[in-house]
């Protein structure tokens, strides 16, 4: 081979290593998508979940010329991001992290873009139940098992919480609606039973209350026609509630969580 031909080789060799350390480089950094702020979401594909509090804060951005393409749950929102579908989604930080330690390519941004808080939410004719909740939430924040379910769950500290056994029901059986799909918040297991987040605060949570109970897993989109209907003593989640219900008609616990709403890109 001629000096000529040699030197060209190693150009080549030396050009597709750099092109091979960029793109490296790229996909660390979590930029492959252009985004690295809310500022960069202009004519952007975003995904979310309907029926969230975090759908809401993402349709703030359609007046930005963005696409907002709705999601039903945890899973749909990998497989977008992985297919390239969406340039990002928005979605709570505690499921960001989730959806980041499945996937090592993403990268949930530090800027808040809103906030929102996981309560119960029931109609005011059971104010004297929220009264009652409200006491338990507390006490669950105060004797760390609220830590204790998101160290389990969102920081997979190995912690197993076992709702096998029954709670006593001697103060009577409520119905609790949730929306499953969203890790680490409520998913459906192998089993075909609900486990996460959610399931195991309202098994701790009627355990301090001396109450039975029976989840009802509703659509994030229905849930609030749900406890207007009466089909649901109390509904768990982030939702906004006047989207569906007049505000008047409900009343919420104290919050158990507050939610940051925050973007996962590549």
């Amino acid at each position: 081979m001629g000096t000529q031909m040699k030197k060209r080789t190693t150009s080549l060799l030396l050009c597709l290593a750099l092109l091979f350390v960029f793109a490296a480089f790229s996909a660390c950094s979590g930029n492959g998508s252009g985004i690295s702020s809310s500022a960069d979401l202009k004519n952007k594909k975003i995904g979310a979940i309907r029926g969230t509090a975090a759908y809401e804060t993402a349709k703030s951005f359609v007046k930005n010329g963005c696409e907002l393409i709705p999601y039903s749950g945890s899973d749909e929102l990998n497989t977008a991001l992985a297919l390239g579908a969406v340039d990002c989604v928005i979605t709570d930080n505690y499921s960001a992290k989730k959806l980041a330690a499945n996937d090592t390519s993403l990268k949930v941004l530090d800027e808040v873009l809103d906030e929102s808080e996981l309560v119960f939410n029931a109609l005011k004719s059971k104010k004297v139940y929220i009264i009652m909740l409200n006491k338990a939430i507390a006490a669950l924040k105060e004797n760390g098992t609220l830590d204790r379910i998101i160290d389990a769950y969102v920081n997979d500290s190995g912690e197993k919480f076992d709702f096998s056994t029954a709670p006593d029901d001697s103060n009577g059986t409520f119905t609790i609606a949730l929306s499953s799909g969203l890790a680490p918040f409520a998913v459906k297991t192998d089993s075909d039973t609900l486990d996460g987040v959610e399931p195991a605060y309202i098994y701790e949570l009627c355990k301090q209350l001396g109450c039975g109970y029976m989840v009802a897993d509703i659509s994030a989109t229905m849930i609030n026609e749900a406890l207007r209907g009466g089909l649901c003593d109390f509904a768990l989640g982030s939702y906004d509630i006047a989207n569906a219900v007049n505000v008047e008609e409900i009343m919420s616990t104290d919050p158990i969580l507050t939610l940051e709403h925050v973007i996962v890109t590549k």
